[in-house]
């Protein structure tokens, strides 16, 4: 029987601080809300892919592919859209960052998935990628302003200039 890699893997895009720092303000919304739990900031990414767990004997051939694939790849960027709260009903269940939909982003998450394919079994679990940094997850009926999301200066750009191999961590403060 083979060894499984002890947590999950996941293939994301890094945030430069001076955009973790823009987007912690929105924790000023309600900072204390016991049924928020705020995401930190140095775990703040963007997923491009989810690879789940893996044979560890398997992680050297990963690594080598996603080396090789990251020369192929240009650089890009990102343009934030919106706040938005997902599902978007009475109940959210998560606050994301939303970024404009970008051919590039599934270019890469898509070319990563196929030079995968002959060691592991990935997929993406969503037809249509919706590229976004989760900012908090929504424990229950949180009370809000859903309205009260704005940031002083909206527009910002998120270079794509790498990505990396990461790996989820289960705490008491939840699932990193």
């Amino acid at each position: 029987m083979t060894e499984k890699h002890s947590n999950p893997l996941f293939l994301s895009i890094p945030i430069p601080v001076e955009i973790s720092t823009l987007l912690e303000r929105v924790r000023e919304i309600d900072p204390q809300n016991k049924h928020i739990r705020w995401t930190p900031a140095e775990n703040f990414h963007v997923t491009l892919l989810y690879v789940g767990r893996v044979d560890a004997a398997l992680l050297p051939g990963i690594r080598t592919i996603l080396s090789e694939v990251a020369k192929e790849l240009s650089s890009f960027e990102l343009s934030f859209e919106t706040f938005v709260f997902i599902p978007a009903n009475a109940h959210p269940k998560m606050l994301w960052a939303q970024f404009v939909e970008n051919d590039d982003y599934n270019t890469c998450s898509n070319r990563i998935c196929e030079a995968l394919k002959p060691l592991i079994h990935v997929e993406s679990r969503f037809e249509k990628l919706i590229p976004h940094i989760l900012l908090a997850r929504i424990k229950e009926r949180a009370t809000f302003d859903q309205s009260s999301l704005t940031l002083p200066n909206r527009k910002f750009n998120l270079p794509v200039t790498s990505w990396g191999l990461w790996e989820s961590n289960q705490s008491d403060r939840g699932v990193y």
